[in-house]
């Protein structure tokens, strides 16, 4: 079965979808809308919808594996911007630092996700984060944060969902 091109109009198969919010996308014309995506924030177009899951099995059937991809980054630790709070129990929170860790984070993940639509992947596997610490010779300090993955292609994406969405009871009202 042919898909069409939200972009271009060119018909191609349906394992070649690239979902781009929503529409459909032939590997041409969503390469193309990604290279405009900075760091800063995504142009007038969107992450691609690649669901990322940690594990490395799934309850269906995996068609297609794709070399792994990755993406990293490092953070600046500023210890004067850090903002730490004390609670009742004199357990300090470290609030800045965890919100700019979550927002790499986030980056990081939508890099994969760019990469593995490249691929043609509609899932990433085996996703893993780690971070290391690293100091400079004067004594900066550095977060280094990388983020990795496996592309695949899998048979059916609505099992993989489910959980990302909320169940709607309908009720029938009686008259």
């Amino acid at each position: 079965m042919l898909k069409v091109c939200s972009s271009c109009g060119k018909p191609f198969p349906k394992s070649r979808i690239i979902k781009i919010d929503g529409k459909n996308y032939c590997l041409e014309c969503a390469s193309k809308i990604e290279k405009s995506k900075n760091r800063l924030g995504l142009s007038e177009f969107g992450v691609p919808d690649i669901i990322a899951l940690s594990v490395d099995t799934l309850p269906v059937d995996i068609e297609r594996y794709f070399q792994a991809v990755s993406a990293e980054a490092i953070l600046r630790l500023d210890t004067k911007s850090i903002k730490i709070s004390k609670s009742a129990g004199k357990i300090a929170n470290v609030i800045s630092l965890t919100y700019e860790l979550d927002m790499l984070k986030l980056s990081l993940l939508e890099d994969l996700k760019v990469q593995a639509a490249i691929f043609g992947a509609n899932a990433i596997i085996g996703l893993r984060t780690s971070m290391s610490t690293i100091e400079s010779l004067d004594s900066e300090k550095f977060i280094l944060v990388s983020m990795s993955g496996t592309p695949v292609i899998v048979s059916d994406t609505s099992i993989l969902t489910y959980h990302g969405h909320k169940i709607k009871k309908s009720r029938k009202k009686e008259e």
